[in-house]
C-alpha cells in the first residue's frame, strides 16, 4: 500500500497540470510523511526535475523525523518554476526566482486549523543569504504572501505581510546554531480571518515564539500552505562578496521535511508522537511585541560585539547590555523609538558602537 502512495504521488507530481486550491488533483503525501491535505506543484507547468521532490528512505541514509520516510526537496541553479500557459503566464525565470515546493488546499475565510510539520537542513547545508530562501508559507489566493518562514543571515524567521506585501513584522524562529543537521519542528494554530476575530500562534520545538491577535488575510481571498523550497532574488547573492568565485549561479540547497499534518483541532495532530502536549502548548504565555522586539534587540547588540570582544567577557557584555537597555526603556520616548525601526536601528547601531570600544 505504501508503495503504492509513493507512485500516486510521483505520477500526480510530474503530471504538469496541479494548481493549488479547490483544482488541486487528488494528491497525498504517504502516511509515513503526513496526513490532513492534498497537494500539488505550487506552479502548474512541466517544470519539475527529477530530484526536484522525492520520498525518501531512512535504510538509505536520509534523515526522518519517525517512521521510515521523509520528503527531500533540491533546488539547483536554474531550476525554474513556471505556469502551464492554459492556466497563467507566471515565470520564476523571468523574475529573478527558483523552486520546488507544494501547495496545500485553499482555506475558508473564518476557519480555524492547526499545522505542524518538521524541518532538516544537513550539516553541509549553505545559507545564501541575502538570496531570500523560504522553507513553507502560507499564501493566498490572488495576492502576496501571508506568513513566510525564511531563511535570514542568522537563522530560520518568520516573516509577516499582512496587510500588504511588504514585511510588517520578523521574528526569529531558529537561531543558526541549531538548524543544522537535526530536525526541528514546527507547530501553527491559525483562524484565517480579514476581520480583528482572527489570530496566528507559532511553536518551535513545544515553545511559543510568537502570537498575533487581529486579522491574518486580506478580504476576499482563501489562504493555503506550501513548503519545500522558494528561492527569490539570486542576483542579490550573486553580486554579494559571498560569491567569492564570481559563479553564475546561487550555490544548491537541500531541505527536509516530515510529519506534515493539518487538522481542525489540536488532539487531532497526534503531536503526542513529537514528544509534545497540547495541554502544555495552549497553556503557554504568549510574548508580546515589545518583549520580542527587547529580546532580538539584546541578541543582535551581543553578537556584533562579541565578534571584537573575547569569550571571557560574554557574561559582562551581556550584564552591560541589561543595564542599558534598562536605563533607555525608562526614557519617555521608549516606546517611540522602540515601535519605529528606523529609531530602532539607530539605538541598536549606537549600542553596539559602545559595546565594541567598551570590550574590544
Amino acid at each position: 500500500m505504501k508503495k503504492f502512495l509513493e507512485i500516486l504521488v510521483l505520477i500526480f507530481l510530474f503530471s504538469g497540470n496541479l494548481l493549488a486550491g479547490d483544482s488541486l488533483k487528488n494528491m497525498e503525501l504517504t502516511k509515513d510523511t503526513g496526513f490532513g491535505d492534498l497537494y500539488g506543484k505550487s506552479l502548474t507547468g512541466n517544470y519539475y526535475k527529477d530530484y526536484g521532490m522525492q520520498i525518501v528512505n531512512k535504510a538509505d541514509d536520509h534523515p526522518v523525523r519517525l517512521g521510515q520516510e521523509s520528503i527531500r526537496f533540491e533546488v539547483q541553479p536554474g531550476d525554474c518554476g513556471a505556469d502551464d500557459p492554459k492556466h497563467g503566464d507566471w515565470s520564476d525565470c523571468k523574475e529573478d526566482r527558483e523552486r520546488h515546493e507544494l501547495a496545500g488546499r485553499y482555506m475558508k475565510n473564518g476557519s480555524t486549523w492547526w499545522y505542524a510539520w518538521s524541518i532538516y537542513f544537513p550539516e553541509d547545508h549553505i545559507n545564501v543569504f541575502p538570496t531570500s530562501a523560504a522553507y513553507g508559507q502560507f499564501h493566498q489566493s490572488g495576492s502576496f504572501p501571508l506568513f513566510m518562514f525564511k531563511e535570514r543571515e542568522n537563522g530560520y524567521w518568520l516573516s509577516v505581510t499582512i496587510r500588504n506585501d511588504h514585511t510588517d513584522e520578523s521574528i526569529e524562529v531558529l537561531d543558526d546554531k541549531d538548524m543544522r543537521g537535526k530536525w526541528n519542528d514546527i507547530l501553527v494554530n491559525v483562524k484565517w480571518s480579514h476581520k480583528k476575530n482572527g489570530f496566528f500562534k507559532l511553536w518551535a520545538n513545544g515553545k511559543l515564539i510568537y502570537e498575533l491577535q487581529g486579522q491574518t488575510k486580506s478580504k476576499g481571498t482563501e489562504a493555503y500552505f506550501k513548503f519545500g523550497l522558494y528561492r527569490t532574488y539570486m542576483s542579490r547573492w550573486l553580486e554579494s562578496k559571498k560569491n567569492i568565485n564570481k559563479s553564475n549561479g546561487v550555490p544548491g540547497q537541500i531541505v527536509y521535511f516530515d510529519e506534515i499534518r493539518k487538522v481542525n483541532e489540536c488532539n487531532k495532530l497526534k503531536i503526542n508522537e513529537l514528544g509534545y502536549s497540547c495541554d502544555d502548548l495552549t497553556s503557554q504565555k504568549k510574548e508580546t511585541k515589545k518583549d520580542r522586539l527587547i529580546k532580538t534587540l539584546k541578541k543582535r547588540i551581543l553578537k556584533k560585539i562579541m565578534l571584537e570582544a573575547t569569550e571571557d567577557k560574554r557574561k559582562d557584555v551581556e550584564n552591560w547590555i541589561e543595564k542599558q537597555i534598562t536605563k533607555w526603556s525608562k526614557k519617555s520616548n521608549f516606546a517611540d523609538e522602540l515601535f519605529d525601526s528606523k529609531s530602532l536601528k539607530d539605538k541598536r547601531d549606537e549600542f553596539i558602537k559602545k559595546g565594541i570600544k567598551k570590550f574590544k
